[in-house]
């Protein structure tokens, strides 16, 4: 009996011990972000978007969604990658010899994310372009109208200028945080002076950060061949 009763005390203990570890765990930051829990096209119960946030509406969401579809080669994570999205929003991507599957999720207009079937989302900010394609990069992208202004940077937070004041905002777990921001428009130049800040160029009204085109192909094979071939030029 005292030898059943300690292999119980021992069992106990590891699990006390595993359990704290599990809890005490920071998250691995080299792992993809996750986004904000905004929902999406993805079929399955879809999570309000935070109330009280920069003004999209004005932007043209839907239609910069829908700027997505096609085949595109674009450079990502260091390689380039051949996308074709569907009018469904359904995504296939190929990266090397890994073909991969995804939903695209646009709730912001220079912010989308891929949502693959095991609840992660990779971010990807965007603008798109006068001729209606789009430009992915991941130090940002944006609009401008008039004198006003929306920039999604690669971090996540969003700069809004409107009437010439910046406020810049952030979705902290499902809610929205702003702050006084410091960005600007300068005659074609539009730039934000925080830690990922810089100065970006406006072709139009699109704010582009980044120097890599994305190029638009005819279909999704045609668009991996490029992408193999500009690999294989590196």
């Amino acid at each position: 009996m005292r030898m059943q009763a300690l292999r119980w005390t021992m069992i106990s203990m590891l699990a006390g011990t595993t359990l704290l570890a599990a809890c005490g765990k920071k998250q691995d930051e080299s792992a993809p972000k996750e986004s904000p829990k905004t929902g999406g096209d993805t079929g399955g119960a879809k999570e309000a978007k935070p109330a009280g946030g920069p003004d999209f509406s004005k932007w043209d969401v839907a239609g910069k969604k829908k700027a997505w579809t096609g085949s595109w080669v674009a450079k990502d994570n260091g390689s380039w990658q051949a996308w074709t999205v569907g009018a469904d929003g359904k995504i296939q991507a190929q990266e090397g010899e890994e073909a991969k599957t995804f939903t695209l999720e646009v709730e912001a207009p220079c912010y989308a994310y891929f949502a693959n079937d095991k609840g992660m989302k990779f971010p990807h900010p965007f603008t798109v372009l006068a001729d209606g394609k789009i430009r992915t990069s991941g130090s940002g992208g944006g609009y401008r109208k008039g004198t006003d202004a929306i920039f999604c940077d690669g971090s996540g937070k969003f700069y809004e200028l409107v009437g010439g004041t910046c406020t810049v905002w952030e979705d902290d777990f499902g809610k929205w945080k702003s702050a006084p921001g410091d960005c600007s428009i300068t005659g074609d130049v539009f730039k934000h002076a925080d830690p990922n800040g810089g100065e970006f160029k406006i072709e139009g009204d699109a704010i582009i950060a980044g120097s890599n085109p994305t190029e638009s192909f005819a279909d999704h094979e045609a668009a991996k061949t490029a992408a193999a071939a500009k690999n294989a030029a590196k």
